[in-house]
C-alpha cells in the first residue's frame, strides 16, 4: 500500500541522517503487516531484513503469520519456510508452525520429522538457548505421546542455569504434567508472575487446565501479597474469558471472588457474554456496568454496552444510553476527560449509530482548531485515538488527522505520526469482522482487551 511505502522511505530518510538512532515504529512496519499480507511485509522490510534471506528478522515475519494468521500458513508461512536455510532457524520457525497449525488442518510440518531435526541440533554453548531448546524437544515428545522422553528432556532443561521461570511458558504447549514439575523450582518472588504469565497464555489452548493451574494457584500459602493478588486477578480473568462459552456457571464463581477491583467490570461482562439464556445475562451485565470501576466510567460502559449489544441489541442500547448520558454528566471543567470519553463512546457505538458518531468525533476534531487544544495535547495522544475512530467512517478523514500529529514526540524517540499511519493502513487490510476488535489505543487497563503477558 502507498502509505507504508512512503513511511518506509521516511524512516530509511530519518535513519540516513541520523545513523546513530533508532525507529521501533519504522523497523516494525514489516512486523505489525505480515499476518495481514505477508508478500506486502517483505517489500516493506528494512533491506538487512531481506538479504540474506535466512535473517532472523525473516524468520521472525514468517512466526507472526503462523502465530497471527494461522489459517494462512499453507499460502504463505509454508513457502517462506523452505527458503529458510539457517538450521537453527528453520527449525525454530517450522516449531511456531507445528505448533500454531489449527486442529484439523492438514499437516503442514511431520512433528516426528521436526522433533528428529531439532535433536541433530548443534548444543548451544547459551545456558538460556540450550534450555529452551530441550524444552521444546520436551513439549514436542509429549505433544508426540512420548512421556518417558519428554521426561528426559526436561529433566536435561531444568539441570541449566536457566531458572524454571524461563522456560515455563516455553513448556505451555507440552500440557499440564510438564508444567506441574517446572512451576515448584520458581523461585518463591517470581512464582505469581510465572502462575499469571503461564495460565494466560494456557487459557487461549485449553481453558480447562488453565483453570486446573489457577487452582494450583489460589492454594499456594505463599502467594498472598498485593502483587499476588493483581496476578491471580489477572490469571482468573483470562480464565474467564476462555471458560465463559464452555462453562458460564463456573466462570460465575470465579468472578465472585476476583480480588483487583480495576479487573471486576470485564469479569462480569465475560460471565454475562457466555450466558446463552438473555434473562440470565441481563443482571450479569447489570453488575459489570455497577462494578467499582465501571460506575460512572464512560468507556467502560460503552465497552460493556458493545458486549451486550451482540447478543441482546434491546440491553445494548439500554446500556449505550446510559453511557451517552454519563457522558452529558462530565463537567465542563474535565475538558480532557471529556474528549477522551467522547472518542472512546463513538468508538464502540459506531457500528449502531453511524451518524450520531461520526457526528461526535467531528465535534471533537474541530476542537482542535484552537491553538490552546493543540498545545494541550502537543504529544498527539488525543488526536492519535481521534484518527484511528475515524477510520470506520472515513480513511481520508483519519489520514488527514493524523498528518497534524508530530513525527517524533518531544523527548521520546519515537514517531507517534508514523505510528498511527501504519495503524490505519493494517486497518485497511483487516478483515471486516475483525475490524469490530481493534482497540482504540493500546493502554487497556481493564483487562477486557487480550494481550500477551
Amino acid at each position: 500500500m502507498a502509505i507504508l511505502l512512503r513511511i518506509r522511505k521516511r524512516v530509511a530518510a530519518a535513519k540516513r541522517a541520523q545513523p546513530g538512532r533508532g525507529n521501533p515504529i519504522g523497523d516494525g512496519i514489516a512486523w505489525q503487516v505480515a499476518p495481514l499480507d505477508f508478500p506486502l511485509a517483505l517489500q516493506l522490510a528494512p533491506k538487512d531484513d531481506r538479504i540474506p534471506i535466512t535473517n532472523e528478522g525473516y524468520s521472525g515475519l514468517v512466526i507472526q503469520v503462523a502465530q497471527k494468521n494461522p489459517l494462512r500458513i499453507s499460502e504463505w508461512a509454508m513457502p517462506a519456510l523452505k527458503k529458510i536455510e539457517d538450521a537453527r532457524l528453520h527449525s525454530d520457525t517450522a516449531y511456531e508452525i507445528v505448533l500454531a497449525s489449527p486442529a484439523g488442518a492438514p499437516k503442514t510440518i511431520s512433528p516426528l520429522q521436526l522433533y528428529k531435526e531439532m535433536q541433530a541440533l548443534p548444543v548451544s554453548p547459551d545456558s538460556f538457548w540450550a534450555a529452551r531448546r530441550l524444552t521444546r524437544l520436551a513439549v514436542l515428545a509429549a505433544r508426540l505421546n512420548l512421556p518417558g522422553e519428554a521426561q528426559d528432556w526436561l529433566d536435561k532443561a531444568l539441570t541449566k542455569d536457566a531458572v524454571a521461570r524461563g522456560i515455563a511458558q516455553e513448556a505451555v504447549p507440552g500440557g499440564l504434567t510438564l508444567l506441574h514439575q517446572i512451576l515448584p523450582k520458581v523461585d518463591a518472588k517470581d512464582r505469581s508472575d510465572t502462575y499469571m504469565r503461564v495460565i494466560a497464555k494456557l487459557s487461549r489452548s485449553s481453558a480447562r487446565s488453565a483453570l486446573t493451574l489457577l487452582q494450583d494457584m489460589e492454594k499456594d500459602e505463599s502467594l498472598k501479597g498485593s502483587r499476588d493478588d493483581y496476578n491471580r486477578s489477572v490469571a482468573t480473568l483470562e480464565v474467564i474469558r476462555a471458560l465463559a462459552l464452555q462453562d458460564p456457571t463456573t466462570a460465575i464463581t470465579l468472578a465472585e471472588r476476583i480480588p483487583y477491583r480495576d479487573f471486576q467490570a470485564a469479569a462480569w461482562a465475560f460471565t454475562a457474554h457466555g450466558q446463552p439464556d438473555p434473562v440470565k445475562a441481563a443482571p450479569l451485565y447489570e453488575r459489570a456496568v455497577n462494578s467499582g470501576m465501571a460506575s460512572g466510567n464512560v468507556e467502560l460502559i460503552a465497552r460493556i454496552a458493545s458486549l451486550a449489544y451482540e447478543t441482546d441489541p434491546k440491553l445494548g442500547k439500554a446500556l449505550f444510553a446510559r453511557a451517552k448520558q454519563k457522558l452529558d454528566e462530565i463537567p465542563a471543567n474535565s475538558a480532557n476527560y471529556r474528549l477522551s470519553a467522547t472518542l472512546h463512546f463513538a468508538h464502540y457505538y459506531g457500528p449502531i449509530a453511524p451518524g450520531e458518531s461520526r457526528l461526535l468525533l467531528e465535534i471533537v476534531a474541530a476542537r482542535f482548531q484552537a491553538a490552546d487544544m493543540m498545545k494541550e495535547d502537543k504529544f498527539g495522544n488525543t488526536r492519535a485515538m481521534l484518527a484511528l475512530a475515524l477510520c470506520p467512517f472515513s480513511i481520508e478523514r483519519a489520514l488527514q488527522v493524523s498528518q497534524t500529529l508530530p513525527e517524533r514526540q518531544e523527548g521520546y524517540d519515537y514517531d507517534i505520526r508514523n505510528a498511527v499511519q501504519v495503524k490505519i493502513a493494517c486497518w485497511l487490510l483487516t478483515n471486516e469482522v475483525n475490524r469490530r476488535k481493534l482497540p482504540l489505543d493500546n493502554y487497556d487497563q481493564y483487562g477486557f482487551e487480550p494481550r500477551d503477558y
